[in-house]
């Protein structure tokens, strides 16, 4: 087949199998908006492209992102090849790093150490502010803020003071993850409460009385509560298909669960916990997994095959009166002797019918 047009403009083979099922070439028309952006972005094209094979279009769009396995070091100080803490690039975030000097594809994948380069490089553009870059959580991703950016700063600046102003210590959001977030306020605040309720007991001499738990009983009545339902699960999960396995895994993906503690709490496979949280993510709570269904052979090539066994040139009938089978009720049928091994007729029924397609495994067991 001829070669499609991103196939000639970057010097690579078309139309392979290794991602597709099928070889065909649909014209670049057909392809959205967002897709066909994404494609001159990540083949660097400066001349209109046409078509596009199906190959082509599962590497450059459908599955480019899964293929990078490495950070793709814009500084080119990598001495080898990084595989963890990688982050995927956005296309808004590759054009902003872009006008920084640095060339990197929406879609590939920077590692922390290139993240926390960018941090330091950054320079905000005050007319905007829409160029600045930000650490989101404890990984380092990169984030790129809003103009409210500065409007923040001026909050915690305003917390800190009040804090310094009573002995506390001021909020710290480096390298604060977003499911830390909740933890670390709770605790400030508890924090600020402790602090503010000595300083009142000291200049009024009194003692204050501690605040109730009202909500205690009720915190510990869900937490054996989950405890047996967790139990429950890993009962259930024992001795049940992988299949089940997985539907039952989206209640503790719906947790919103981390995928260690998952595998650490039920002893189940990496696989299974990413399938599940996947799964949830996509068709929700207790969602089943699609079923494969298998090739089916035709009744005709069946019957057929059958046909195939009961030639004269292949078995003979044994003369023997108790030589027969059931088949039925009160219906018999004679046995038959096969005259050659089981490779030698499915190759002899292959040479007569050579555009059946019927494995050897299936044949015998026909």
């Amino acid at each position: 087949m001829e070669k499609c047009s991103v196939g000639k403009f970057t010097h690579s083979d078309c139309h392979l199998l290794n991602y597709v099922n099928r070889k065909a070439i649909q014209a670049i028309e057909k392809l959205s908006e967002t897709d066909l952006n994404l494609l001159k972005l990540r083949t660097d094209s400066n001349y209109e492209l046409k078509t596009i094979c199906l190959h082509h279009q599962s590497v450059f769009l459908k599955n480019y992102e899964f293929l990078q396995k490495v950070c793709c070091d814009p500084f080119k100080k990598h001495k080898t090849t990084i595989k963890k803490m990688l982050r995927v690039v956005t296309v808004e975030q590759s054009r902003i790093i872009l006008y920084k000097g640095f060339k990197v594809k929406p879609g590939q994948k920077l590692c922390a150490s290139c993240r926390n380069k960018l941090l330091k490089i950054k320079q905000i553009d005050e007319s905007n502010g829409q160029n600045s870059l930000n650490t989101k959580d404890e990984d380092h991703d990169v984030e790129f803020t809003p103009a409210e950016l500065l409007q923040k700063r001026n909050v915690i600046a305003e917390l800190n003071s009040s804090f310094h102003e009573i002995g506390c210590s001021p909020m710290k959001l480096y390298a604060l993850g977003e499911h830390s977030r909740s933890f670390y306020g709770k605790e400030k605040l508890q924090r600020v409460h402790e602090t503010v309720k000595e300083k009142i007991q000291n200049v009024l001499a009194v003692d204050l009385p501690e605040k109730k738990n009202d909500v205690g009983k009720s915190v510990i009545k869900k937490s054996e509560d989950l405890d047996k339902l967790v139990d429950i699960i890993k009962n259930q999960l024992s001795g049940t298909s992988r299949r089940k396995q997985i539907q039952m895994l989206t209640i503790p993906a719906s947790l919103m669960w981390s995928r260690r503690k998952i595998k650490e709490t039920f002893n189940v496979s990496d696989y299974s916990v990413r399938k599940a949280q996947k799964l949830f993510k996509d068709q929700g709570f207790l969602a089943e997994t699609a079923r494969r269904n298998g090739k089916q052979l035709s009744p005709d090539i069946i019957e057929l095959v059958k046909k195939f066994y009961q030639l004269d040139e292949q078995s003979r009938i044994l003369p023997g009166m108790k030589d027969v089978v059931s088949i039925g009720k009160k219906v018999y049928e004679r046995k038959r002797l096969i005259l050659c091994n089981l490779s030698e007729l499915y190759s002899s029924f292959k040479l007569e019918y050579p555009n059946l397609k019927i494995g050897l495994s299936k044949f015998c067991s026909l």
